[in-house]
């Protein structure tokens, strides 16, 4: 790294996002150790990274890039491109150099950032290294850092003539504000006169403000003035002002700030009734908020009337699209795929079902050889992909899967394989299916079986919601047949299905241990085994559990996928010919 990054942060000319900044404080070294073949273990490779950072920390002169390497130390956030996310979480550091760390990141976040008010420029990065300080800051810290942004508040100038610069310093002051209405001794009259003076400026700027989130939309759209009356109104609430009415008066200025902008864009008319649209909806909001009833009625009604204007607009600019924007494909495989399903479409539902079930292109019984090869293709277009952890997480924000060993990488990589290259082919044929909406009757097709006609009306049920379109009725239906199907396999075979613990009381083993049992590994063979085990035992699938608790699924089209491939394995043990499907 020969470049000096606190000399390119002050004398760039483009915004700066700090993140990707970031990226440059190490990514030679990052490449280094991913192309390094002598480290093959993800975990040995960390620790070449701990390492060279540290010696890296030491010796540089550059105030950011030791900012940046023990940012990374106390927070475990590292900044490496991993996929389309350019930081990933790794161990965070807790050894004898903590507290040196710790006051590197508050020291050297906060002269830069001061150093950039200074001179008026990045704002938006000044705002990042103060964000970054805060969190790793004491209660002490944290007050001498409320006492250097009050600082800078105070030296922020806002001026129609540098409309521009302005709108940055607005989007600076928000957040910097925010900060200071925790502090009592900073809400004071000239805090609120500052605010007074941010409202009139964002006021006078519209929903059209000349900042950077304008420029990545046609028609220039950014609104500054919500921001800056939520810290007025932060500002009377945390000043216990038990005046109710001075509230309602800001609010009431807040909305009509609102319905004025409404009203201009519902003048032009075509394309602007969308903005309209929005603007009435955030007054509406701010209304239910605050108990305003009566407004309430007025602009609902207006917002009614202005939603039938735009029903009634011929849109030049809809979107029309060709083929389904899943389909990631080269140009060549999609044209084939086209040709296959509309001769697929000619079929009837019958046939659909055969060649869904008998196709392996269609619909393949995944191996680990197959996970295997993924992987090593995902590794040469990110080759530190592996070394950053992949977490899921489920509705609740719970983090449920982490894969940190290699067992829950190549779960991962299952999980990523079957969205990427499977649930967009098979679920094109699948649709045809459902589309049908054809009744399906499979109770005789299982009655021919000795074990499965023990449960043949719940087997026929899954399938006749699973190809009517109810994926998710059917697999609540089916999943605990396929268990109760494993475990005979393996009782019938003389395995021990129960736990003798608490003999004479037998309670049943979960499904883990049967999947160990040389009966159903030899009855499903080597990768239907692996497949299944992971399908419904492995996260981030997990399928046998999420059912049996009522889990959120994280489905990416494993669940379509899991039901077609117990029918292929009906059809295979039973030796089932495919036309007789």
């Amino acid at each position: 790294m020969t470049i000096k990054l606190i000399d390119y942060i002050f004398e760039g000319n483009e915004t700066l996002y700090f993140d990707l900044v970031a990226l440059k404080v190490y990514e030679d070294i990052v490449t280094q150790i991913a192309e390094d073949n002598n480290e093959a273990d993800f975990q040995a490779k960390r620790k070449v990274l701990y390492e060279k950072l540290e010696k890296r920390f030491d010796s540089s002169e550059d105030d950011f890039v030791r900012l940046v390497i023990a940012y990374s130390f106390i927070s475990g956030t590292y900044f490496m491109i991993n996929g389309l996310n350019t930081t990933g979480k790794l161990d965070k550091y807790s050894g004898k150099r903590y507290t040196e760390f710790v006051t590197t990141i508050t020291n050297n976040a906060i002269e830069i950032a001061q150093t950039l008010i200074k001179n008026e420029i990045q704002y938006m990065f000044a705002t990042d290294l103060i964000g970054i300080a805060l969190k790793v800051a004491n209660k002490q810290t944290k007050n001498d850092i409320a006492s250097k942004v009050n600082e800078f508040v105070k030296q922020t100038i806002l001026s129609k003539d540098e409309v521009e610069l302005s709108v940055k310093k607005i989007h600076f002051l928000i957040p910097a504000i925010n900060l200071l209405l925790e502090y009592k001794e900073f809400r004071n009259p000239s805090l609120l006169l500052k605010i007074d003076e941010m409202l009139d400026f964002a006021i006078e700027q519209g929903d059209a403000a000349a900042s950077e989130r304008s420029k990545f939309n046609a028609m220039g759209f950014d609104c500054l003035f919500p921001g800056v009356f939520e810290l007025k109104i932060q500002y009377c609430q945390k000043s216990n002002n038990t005046d109710k009415e001075k509230i309602n008066e800001i609010v009431r200025s807040f909305a009509d700030t609102y319905l004025n902008l409404a009203e201009s864009r519902r003048d032009l008319g075509d394309v602007n009734l969308q903005v309209a649209i929005q603007h009435y909806e955030n007054a509406v909001l701010l209304y239910v908020k605050y108990g305003f009833n009566d407004e309430l009625k007025v602009v609902k009604k207006h917002l009614d009337e202005t939603k039938q204007e735009l029903e009634k607009w011929d849109n030049p600019h809809s979107i029309s699209r060709e083929y389904n924007l899943m389909d990631y494909f080269p140009k060549e495989y999609r044209e084939q795929l086209s040709e296959w399903l509309k001769a697929f479409e000619q079929l009837d539902i019958n046939d659909k079902i055969q060649i869904l079930l008998s196709d392996n292109q269609i619909v393949p019984i995944i191996s680990k050889a197959d996970i295997f090869k993924f992987r090593a293709e995902r590794k040469k277009s990110n080759q530190f992909s592996e070394i950053i952890p992949m977490n899921v997480v489920n509705e609740k924000g719970h983090t449920i899967f982490l894969d940190d060993d290699d067992e829950c990488k190549e779960s991962d990589a299952l999980y990523n394989y079957i969205q990427i290259f499977g649930a967009t082919i098979w679920n094109h044929f699948l649709t045809k299916i459902f589309d049908q909406q054809v009744h399906l009757d499979f109770t005789e097709f299982f009655s021919s079986d000795e074990n499965l006609s023990k449960r043949s009306h719940l087997l026929s049920k899954a399938f006749e919601l699973f190809f009517s379109g109810d994926i998710y009725s059917a697999l609540y239906i089916l999943v605990p047949q396929v268990e109760w199907w494993f475990r005979e396999i393996a009782y019938q075979a003389g395995e021990q299905t129960s736990n003798l613990s608490y003999f004479p009381i037998e309670q049943v083993k979960t499904l883990t241990p049967i999947f160990a049992t040389d009966a159903l590994k030899k009855y499903l063979g080597e990768d239907q085994h692996w497949l299944f085990e992971q399908l419904m035992t492995k996260e981030p699938m997990n399928i046998r559990n999420k059912i049996a608790h009522g889990l959120d699924l994280n489905d990416n089209g494993f669940c379509a996928y899991y039901v077609l491939c117990v029918f292929k394995l009906i059809i295979r043990e039973e030796g089932i010919e495919n036309e007789d499907v």
